[in-house]
């Protein structure tokens, strides 16, 4: 009980250290910007038509690939220092031991990740306010855009087949757990790696990885690409699928990504517990 006390209390200086530092509303405020570009038409035409709006576009903004690398490089943003190293990291060092600091690391790429993705998901509500219409459907001005030509005349794009898929529930559920995996996967590969080399190595990897959905739409083996671009996984049509010759289905992809998960952490607790591991060697 003692070490897991220790462990919250180093997440939780963490978090609150993130919590206040410029880099975590840099990468939010960048990601509601883009997100505002798909709701501001849509607030405009609920306005004209005093239809108020049903909110839930989170798993419809998650589908467009410029989106798909922008959430993810606000991860990369925020975890690119990893492992966190500070003037009190030496004491922490001390009385809580490499393996308690190791564990909290970890566990704030989740909580951080957590936090990330709901500011995000609140921030998508909120654009629509005052003007929305809170139901488990998706209303008829999400609906009208989805199902008629408005969506080119606003210059949005509304997938109405994820609308006869899911339930809003159910879509913004799914969404928000596979952006949360591919972030965290994400953040976990950048700590393994900035174990091991100098901490520049894992925001590239990270980036990367952020940019799979770019380097997916212009590979010439499209479907290849697509096994191994993260951050495509995030759309929901393509990651929940159970069959298709394009993409990979939900087993895979939660596989890849749980069992990615573990296993770089795995490697990264191995080398700081088996090794004379140098931490004040990060911060240089």
């Amino acid at each position: 009980m003692d070490k897991l006390k220790k462990c919250i209390f180093i997440v939780l200086n963490n978090t609150i250290a993130s919590l206040t530092n410029a880099r975590f509303y840099v990468a939010v405020i960048l990601v509601t910007c883009l997100m505002n570009q798909i709701a501001y038409p849509i607030r405009v035409f609920s306005i004209q038509t005093g239809i108020n709006t049903c909110p839930w576009i989170f798993p419809f903004v998650t589908q467009t690939y410029y989106m798909q690398m922008i959430i993810l490089l606000g991860i990369v943003f925020l975890f690119c220092d990893l492992p966190i190293i500070h003037n009190g990291t030496a004491y922490i060092l001390v009385r809580a031991g490499k393996r308690i600091w190791f564990w909290s690391q970890v566990m704030y790429i989740f909580v951080m990740t957590f936090i990330y993705n709901l500011v995000i998901f609140v921030l998508s509500i909120t654009l629509f306010l005052p003007y929305i219409k809170i139901e488990n459907n998706w209303g008829k001005i999400l609906g009208t855009v989805a199902q008629t030509n408005l969506g080119d005349q606003l210059g949005v794009e509304i997938d109405y087949l994820l609308q006869v898929t899911y339930t809003p529930a159910e879509a913004i559920s799914r969404a928000f757990l596979i952006v949360f995996l591919v972030g965290a996967f994400t953040g976990i590969v950048i700590l393994f790696l900035n174990v091991y080399f100098q901490s520049i190595v894992g925001a590239i990897v990270g980036t990367i990885i952020a940019f799979t959905p770019y380097f997916s739409a212009n590979a010439n083996n499209m479907s290849t690409a697509n096994y191994i671009s993260p951050a495509v996984w995030l759309n929901i049509m393509n990651s929940y699928q159970l069959e298709s010759v394009s993409y990979p289905n939900a087993m895979y992809i939660f596989s890849f990504l749980i069992g990615g998960i573990i296993l770089f952490t795995i490697f990264a607790y191995l080398r700081v517990r088996n090794n004379k591991y140098s931490y004040l060697k990060v911060t240089n």
